[in-house]
Parts: C-alpha cells; sequence; structure tokens
C-alpha cells in the first residue's frame, strides 16, 4: 500500500484523537457500563475542485472507475483531469473507508454522493470502548483534514447525517461469559419474527458458543464475549468478562424510525441510551413475560400432578425433578432457559399458607443450582442493560 510522505512523520492528523492520550491500565477494569456508537457511515458532503485522478492513482488502497456515461464532474461543476464514476479509498490504517460516486436515478437523471464509513479501532484500547457522538464528530472532522492533506481531496461538510449506524452496550458480567449463553439464546428465540436471519457462532477450539445473532434487512442485533473477541483478535486479556450488545440500523429509515431524525447534530448520547433501552424492551423484555405467561400454566399443572400423586412429604422433591426434565426436555441441545421462580413460590402459598414457607424452603435445597440461577442471570442482564448499574 502506497502511503503519503508524511505518513509516519506527522501524527497531527492520526484519527481517533480521543484516544491519543496516555493509556491507564484501570481504563480497562472501567469496560462495562460503557454505551455509545460503533461502526458507522456518514454522508452529507461536498467536494471542491479540482481532483486529481493521477495522483489518486498512486494509491494501492485507491479504486477508481473511468466511465463516460456517468461523470461526477457534471453532476457538481467538478474541474477533473478524467472522467470517473467511482472513487474508493479504503485506508485501513486509520480506519475509513471513502466513496466519491455517481448514481442514476428512475428519470435517468444523475446525482453524487459521498460516503464516510468508519471503524473504531485504536492503538491501545482497539474497539473496547465505544463512541460519544463528540467523538464521532471529531472523527469526522480529522479525517477529513487527512484526507486533504493525503489523497488532495478537498471534501467540506454540508448537512451530515447517518447512513448507517451501530449502537452497542459493554456489560460487565458477573460470571464467566460461557454460563450465560443459554439465556442468550433463549432471548434470540423469543424474539420478534421481524428478525428473520438466526446465528449463533461458535469458539472452533472449546466449542463455547461466543455470539448470538439475528437480522433483518434493516436491523439487526447481537450478544457476544467481547472479553474472547479482545483476546482472540488484539491480544488484550480485560481483567473481567464484558458482553458486548449491539443493534445495527442499517438503512436510513431504520435510524429515522428509532431517533426521530438521521441528521448527525440531531442526535445525543441520550438518545442513543434511549434507543437501546427501547428496542431491548421491545424485542425482550415483552416477549420474555409471554413466554414466561405460557410456561405458567405448563409448571402449575406440573405442580399439582406431583401432589396428586404423592401426598406425602416427598412431592417436593418428585416435582424439583420433574420440573428439571421439563426444562430440559423443551429445549433443544438439552439446553435450560427461564422459569419464573416466583411463579412457584405463589403456587406453594395456594397448597397451604401453613407450610408454603416450609415448603418453599425445601425446594429449594432441592432444586438444583443451575435452575435457581437461571432467573438470577436473567434479571442480571436486564438490570445492567436497561440501567447501566453494575
Amino acid at each position: 500500500m502506497i502511503v503519503p510522505s508524511f505518513y509516519n512523520k506527522e501524527r497531527l492528523y492520526m484519527i481517533n484523537k480521543e484516544f491519543e492520550k496516555i493509556p491507564m491500565e484501570q481504563d480497562f477494569f472501567n469496560a462495562g457500563n460503557y454505551i455509545g456508537i460503533d461502526l458507522f457511515a456518514v454522508s452529507g458532503f461536498k467536494l471542491l475542485p479540482e481532483i486529481d485522478l493521477n495522483y489518486l492513482k498512486k494509491f494501492t488502497n485507491a479504486t477508481i472507475l473511468e466511465d463516460k456515461n456517468y461523470l461526477f464532474f457534471k453532476t457538481q461543476g467538478i474541474s477533473c483531469n478524467s472522467d470517473f464514476s467511482y472513487i474508493k479509498i479504503n485506508d485501513s490504517y486509520h480506519g475509513f473507508d471513502l466513496i466519491i460516486g455517481v448514481k442514476q436515478k428512475a428519470n435517468n437523471s444523475f446525482f453524487s454522493y459521498i460516503r464516510l464509513t468508519f471503524s473504531i479501532n485504536d492503538s491501545y484500547y482497539k474497539n473496547l470502548f465505544p463512541y460519544k457522538i463528540e467523538q464521532c464528530k471529531q472523527r469526522i472532522k480529522d479525517t477529513l483534514i487527512y484526507i486533504k492533506k493525503a489523497y488532495r481531496l478537498d471534501i467540506i461538510p454540508t448537512s451530515i447525517y447517518f447512513n448507517s449506524l451501530e449502537i452497542n452496550a459493554n456489560i460487565q458480567l458477573d460470571h464467566d461469559f460461557s454460563s450465560y449463553s443459554n439465556i442468550l439464546e433463549l432471548f434470540t428465540d423469543i424474539s420478534p419474527k421481524t428478525y428473520k436471519s438466526n446465528r449463533i457462532y461458535k469458539n472452533y477450539k472449546n466449542n463455547k458458543k461466543e455470539t448470538f445473532e439475528k437480522s433483518n434487512k434493516s436491523i439487526s442485533f447481537k450478544f457476544y464475549d467481547k472479553t474472547a473477541q479482545m483476546y482472540k483478535i488484539h491480544g488484550v486479556q480485560l481483567p473481567s468478562p464484558i458482553l458486548r450488545f449491539e443493534y445495527s440500523l442499517k438503512t436510513i429509515d431504520k435510524i429515522k424510525q428509532v431517533f426521530n431524525t438521521h441528521k448527525l447534530d440531531d442526535i445525543t448520547d441520550a438518545s442513543i441510551e434511549n434507543a437501546i433501552r427501547t428496542l431491548y424492551k421491545k424485542d425482550f423484555i415483552k416477549p420474555l413475560e409471554n413466554f414466561k405467561r405460557e410456561k405458567k400454566k405448563d409448571i402449575e399443572k406440573l405442580l399439582w400432578n406431583c401432589i396428586n400423586l404423592d401426598n406425602s412429604r416427598f412431592w417436593i422433591r418428585r416435582f424439583t425433578q420433574n420440573l428439571y426434565m421439563y426444562i430440559d426436555n423443551n429445549n433443544n441441545n438439552s439446553s435450560l432457559t427461564t422459569f419464573d421462580i416466583e411463579i412457584i413460590k405463589s403456587e406453594f402459598f395456594k397448597i397451604s399458607k401453613n407450610n408454603a414457607i416450609n415448603n418453599w424452603n425445601n425446594f429449594i435445597k432441592e432444586c438444583p443450582k443451575s435452575l435457581l440461577n437461571i432467573d438470577k442471570k436473567i434479571d442480571e442482564i436486564n438490570r445492567k442493560i436497561l440501567f447501566f448499574k453494575i
């Protein structure tokens, strides 16, 4: 890859200035409870004359399509030493793609567009911390300065707006990520049917599930093991297990639907937090309530069947065993999902108010911890995503 002569000398235009501070080791302990923007693409720029295509052709990371039928300079009055329809610069070192092109409308007229796509990956923190909105603005500003100096393209903002946007949250977990995999698989299964494609990715070395993803053409969500990713890709060992939860808004229409705008200046850190909470409630909290409501009838029936079959003090043991088998048999790959423990507690009081507490304590003794911990871990994830409390 051919780069500008000042590439290694001049760091003033190095992207991601926010992280050019001296890194602190304790920052890695604060990776949880963090929300912001990861990948994003923006438009709303104007290209000023002149373009020197012969200079751009020197760069191996620049793709140029020359086509006299799609003349970019005709759409914006650009002075150019050659006809072109498309320029793409993939500057992976600085974490951005630039596309300058022309599209044809249905009425055979032409319009020009400029799009910048950014990834977050600085030299020390890698892509651990998502951006705040002011960091996005600064990143765009720095990149435009760098593009002008490095590639001799003078691009100025007019009214910047998002083409696509990835919003996410880092959640610090109380236990190893693998102990939550069944819960995250449940979340993926019960999410709305508007999500068509369902993918689960495993670590081929230890066969542990590390990523749970569901998507359609306009939006996707993903839960994944950020701690494992940081070590596998960047060689960074985080001090605590981190769950990364993210939404990818793939179209302008979807961004407008979520934020009531797609303009950079109208989206705030507060609106991003609110968007994640709102989408999470719609996609997981409400379906989870419906799921538990359906299971409630089965569990109640199971409980009373055990009582009717065995009125001795061993009915609790029988019920616990049958409950474990019920949950195990109603899930793929013998994975455990959820049962609402409060359902059982309320039923114990229906059986006998005088013996309810004693029955409850006996049930807790008999019940495997793996069952009791299911709802605790669901509550933990819900609480930390909805309220960002550790």
